[in-house]
């Protein structure tokens, strides 16, 4: 099978959601649903209770975190009341400040440059050179003209490389820990511990974005192609149901070529990167041997939902939703979401037993 592109990969996603939903028949000569097979008479599995996956090790980059930081200090800081702000002093390097400006190109005020009660981090580069530097040593209540210029390179053309004039009075210097206190109860509710410094917000983003990685989901991910590793066709599916999975590929690529303004050929050549047939017939066979899988599973491990169970999960399911079970049904049968919260719960179990180890 051709490698696929990322659109193809994720229109796939979009058609297995499909397949859960097709039609019922009553034998496997007419079956469109692995739910209605005996799929023990149709695949063998290896050993799915000891599956191992390769996940990359997690990795942090400092600019991001340095981003996450300044926005987190910044936001933190307009939580800060001005009655503990810091009035008795100079600007410093390092300070968070209260402050109000105004520019101006040859006398005239320029949009976007006009601001109150806006908060500023001294020394992280926010405004243009020499902004910040000209306000270390101002005083809290003093205002200061900056005469300044725009890079060359700004991204409005009317000020790149203009000189302007920024009237600035600096309303207060906002406490550190103040803000800190700030980012913790209210930017940052599930912290181990409080934030207390710059280096506990920081390793607090470093563990956030390490979480980000090697998800559940991403677990998932590799499980499946783990289970079409380890799936033996033993006999050949029903042609009814494998034409009802190419149906559904078939479908739902045709909806995405009609809203692209093209035709499925082209649309899978663009996007996807292999034939629309090669597409429809490689992705629907794999998600068969996939669906049939969880099917035999769900049978050895309990997994199969039974009517009292359906009806308290599809209540649940509504509820999350704010919807109601008869808005749900309206689109779907019964049965089509029993299948469906039958290989939730399968992959839900082997996520939890699966062997994870990270790329050395």
């Amino acid at each position: 099978m051709k490698k696929m592109t990322d659109f193809g990969r994720a229109l796939a996603c979009l058609c297995a959601a499909a397949l859960l939903f097709t039609g019922c028949g009553a034998s496997d000569e007419k079956a469109e649903n692995v739910t209605e097979l005996k799929v023990g008479n149709y695949i063998s599995l290896g050993d799915y209770k000891n599956l191992s996956v390769e996940v990359p090790a997690p990795t942090v980059d400092e600019a991001y975190v340095d981003y996450l930081v300044s926005n987190a200090f910044s936001s933190g800081a307009s939580y800060v009341g001005d009655e503990v702000w810091i009035t008795d002093r100079a600007v410093a390097s390092g300070d968070m400040i209260n402050l109000d400006y105004s520019g101006k190109k040859d006398g005239v005020v320029f949009d976007g440059g006009t601001a109150e009660n806006q908060t500023l981090w001294i020394g992280s580069g926010t405004f243009i050179d020499g902004f910040e530097e000209g306000l270390i040593g101002v005083r809290p209540g003093e205002t200061v003209d900056l005469d300044l210029t725009f890079p060359e390179n700004y991204g409005n053309a009317d000020l790149a490389g203009a000189a302007v004039v920024f009237t600035c009075t600096v309303n207060g210097i906002i406490p550190e820990d103040e803000i800190y206190t700030a980012v913790s109860e209210y930017l940052i509710t599930d912290a181990e511990t409080p934030i207390g410094d710059e280096e506990s917000l920081r390793e607090y983003y470093r563990n956030y974005i390490r979480s980000s990685q090697n998800t559940d989901e991403d677990i998932r991910t590799l499980i499946v192609e783990q289970l079409l590793n380890i799936v033996t066709v033993e006999k050949e599916f029903p042609s009814a149901i494998v034409l009802a999975y190419q149906n559904s590929y078939k479908e739902t690529l045709d909806y995405y070529a009609q809203s692209y303004g093209t035709d499925a050929d082209t649309f899978a050549a663009d996007y996807i990167g292999m034939s629309a047939s090669e597409y429809i017939q490689d992705m629907s066979y794999d998600q068969l041997r996939l669906d049939a899988a969880c099917a035999l599973i769900a049978e050895k491990e309990g997994f199969l939902v039974d009517d009292k169970a359906l009806d308290q999960r599809l209540a649940d399911y509504a509820a999350q939703n704010g919807v109601t079970v008869d808005d749900i049904l309206k689109n779907t049968s019964k049965e089509e979401a029993r299948v469906s919260f039958m290989e939730q719960d399968v992959l839900d179990y082997l996520v939890s037993t699966v062997n994870v180890t990270e790329q050395q």
